[in-house]
């Protein structure tokens, strides 16, 4: 990682550097002690979670990104008493707050949303709705490394349902275009016109477009069941796009309202322009008590007149753009979308089952993407990287069980792994054992699902039995799993390799 002023680490020492940086805030002891502690099991869990997990930022990176958010947005942090207060987390990222439970993943998890960008309200119900979910998200990935990584094993241990349906809209874009780009996409001006973009650039117009709208879909769904704030400021929301929808009905109505709004700003623009080109009327405007009071000097006040007359500028741009023909019906169509978008959202928000649905379809279009990587990825570290993305993957929770024990995506999941087997095999990445591609792919399948953090050193050993095969996955010495596999007579002469040996599944 290159080392710009940003960057307050370097690769030694993170310890003494974070003891330095801490001097400099008025922490508490307590808090000094819980990033401390935070640091010291990033340092410990960091190899297995980039085993496990692949494509992961660098160590570096990820505790300078504390660094850095600890620096420059958090002035304050306050530890609370659990017996006194119910909320295990407060941020205000405006005045640089955090408030937590005495908990070192609560404590990260707060420094992860106060480093998510401060916007200023936002009036797309669409595009705010994608935001907290990303915001959510990013925070409970963020806090992933000290949550289900202990240096002995690796488990997910998300337990409440919205967590997990942040998480997995999270993951599912850190597995389509990667944690860096991800980034750039919250921070960018235009949030789901941005993710378009990325996911066009790599997968195509058609499945980019099939998975933004779903992916839209699901957030606002989910945000109106965040509680009755937000559902009603999706239907306030909605209420104004229908309201602006009947104005544009009227074509000729709606082009004089134009016309009478460019002319307003115009007389204004030209009255601004008179008080910038003359220090006298300037300054007698700016003697009066409503302004100077406002205003701490003369210049201020000029500041302020430019901005206002460039934002002027922006709506007669804006206005002339509008009598456009094509810009009409094209601004008209993208309301229209919004009414209809939102007024079937309103039909099924509260239905029982109908964000895991959604998620599920989501689920579709993500595998769908995986064929891509499958038919591009050729180097075999590639492809073993990709082995445990899928692995990461197909243990994701959503409601009760993990993707690959969900009915509805089991085919879809079957279907993908079997053409990345044959690429496996095709890559000689995979010790085939048998001639027969059945055989071979439910023995290989274990190492879609299997838990251990180093799935490289998996091995198996088989011995036929009456009507097929057992199977004994091993990690090193120990037994881990135990299967059994129905043969018919052809199959059971189709092995390559002695029974009753350990074979490496990878070459």
């Amino acid at each position: 990682m290159k080392k710009t002023k940003e960057n307050l680490l370097s690769k030694n020492n993170y310890d003494i550097q974070f003891e330095e940086l801490l001097e400099q805030k008025q922490y508490t002891d307590e808090a000094k002690s819980l990033i401390l502690n935070i640091i010291y099991k990033i340092q410990g869990a960091y190899p297995d979670y980039k085993r496990t997990k692949p494509n992961v930022k660098s160590k570096l990176d990820i505790i300078s990104d504390i660094a850095d958010t600890i620096k420059d947005k958090c002035d304050t942090i306050e530890v609370l008493n659990p017996t006194e207060t119910k909320g295990k987390l407060y941020v205000s990222k405006k005045n640089k707050i955090i408030k937590t439970f005495p908990k070192d993943i609560d404590l990260l998890q707060a420094i992860y949303y106060i480093k998510t960008p401060y916007t200023k309200r936002i009036e797309n119900v669409f595009e705010k709705a994608v935001l907290l979910a990303l915001e959510k998200g990013m925070a409970i990935n963020g806090v992933e490394i000290i949550r289900d990584f202990n240096g002995w094993s690796w488990n997910n241990v998300l337990e409440d349902e919205f967590e997990k349906y942040y998480n997995l809209l999270y993951q599912d874009l850190i597995i389509l275009i990667g944690e860096g780009e991800l980034e750039s996409v919250i921070k960018s001006h235009n949030v789901i016109e941005e993710l378009l973009k990325k996911l066009k650039y790599l997968y195509g117009k058609t499945k980019a477009e099939e998975f933004v709208q779903i992916f839209v879909k699901a957030c606002v769904v989910i945000y109106m069941n965040n509680g009755e704030k937000y559902e009603d400021d999706v239907l306030e929301y909605l209420n104004k796009k229908e309201e602006e929808l009947s104005e544009f009905s009227n074509k000729s109505q709606y082009i004089s309202r134009l016309n009478d709004k460019m002319n307003e700003n115009t007389k204004l623009g030209c009255k601004i322009d008179a008080l910038l080109s003359s220090p006298r009327l300037l300054s007698k405007k700016y003697s009066t008590k409503k302004i100077s009071e406002k205003y701490k000097d003369i210049d201020s006040y000029r500041i302020s007149l430019i901005k206002y007359k460039n934002q002027i500028s922006n709506e007669i741009t804006s206005c002339r753009k509008m009598m456009n023909p094509f810009e009409y019906v094209k601004v008209k169509n993208s309301i229209k979308k919004d009414v209809d978008d939102l007024n079937e959202i309103k039909l099924c928000y509260n239905d029982d089952g109908i964000i895991e649905k959604l998620l599920i379809d989501l689920q579709k279009k993500v595998i769908s993407c995986f064929y891509k990587k499958i038919e591009v990825y050729d180097l075999k570290k590639e492809l073993i990287s990709l082995v445990y993305e899928i692995r990461y993957y197909n243990l994701l929770p959503l409601g009760n069980k993990e993707l690959k024990d969900i009915k509805s995506l089991k085919n879809d999941i079957e279907k993908m792994q079997i053409e990345f087997v044959n690429k496996l095999k095709k890559n000689r990445v995979l010790d085939i054992y048998s001639n027969f591609a059945r055989i071979n792919y439910y023995t290989f399948k274990y190492i879609f699902e299997a838990r251990m953090v180093n799935i490289n050193k998996i091995s198996f050993k088989y011995k036929i039995v009456n009507n097929g095969i057992d199977i004994e996955y091993y990690d090193e010495e120990s037994v881990e799993q135990k299967i059994h596999l129905a043969l018919n007579k052809e199959e059971l002469q189709g092995f390559t390799k002695k029974e009753n040996r350990k074979i490496k599944i990878f070459l």
